[in-house]
């Protein structure tokens, strides 16, 4: 066990690391993380759907899912346009409404209306990942910040 000293010390260090976080920084917390989960971002879920809503049929630059989250964490990445969203919810996602979803879209306010469709169509665990730019740098964050992931590239 630590000293108090050093969980206090650790403690101010986080919150110090909070406060530089970047202005509008993205909240990755999962609404309704699984007990198995390592902690409570959506990216540590097992099965994570990325969903891209971006418009367009094939959207480029395509999105491209790593074999580390494929194999490690039973990520996958699927698309279905925000335009599209209300009438293929369940085509695109199946019925099963408590997996954990990340939605990113061409900007920022077109992920922000995917996440609200995707959670009155009673998805829990929706967050909004932003743009592709921005889901682009969480999973190189999250493979990066994993010694297990990393083997993998």
């Amino acid at each position: 066990h630590l000293p108090h000293q050093t969980l206090d010390v650790l403690a101010a260090a986080d919150a110090a690391d909070a406060a530089e976080a970047p202005a509008g920084a993205r909240d990755f917390t999962d609404p309704n993380p699984d007990e198995k989960q390592p902690d409570d971002q959506i990216t540590s879920a097992q099965g994570l759907r990325w969903l891209d809503c971006r418009d367009g049929k094939y959207p480029e630059p395509v999105f491209r899912m790593p074999l580390a989250l494929k194999q490690v964490r039973g990520h996958s990445g699927l698309a279905c346009p925000t335009s599209q969203l209300v009438e293929r919810t369940e085509s695109c996602l199946g019925t099963n409404k408590e997996i954990p979803l990340l939605v990113f879209a061409g900007d920022a306010e077109s992920s922000a209306k995917a996440k609200e469709i995707l959670l009155a169509a009673g998805f829990p665990r929706v967050v909004d990942g932003g743009s592709l730019e921005e889901a682009e740098k969480l999973k190189a964050d999250v493979i990066a910040s994993s010694s297990v992931l990393q083997s993998y590239m």
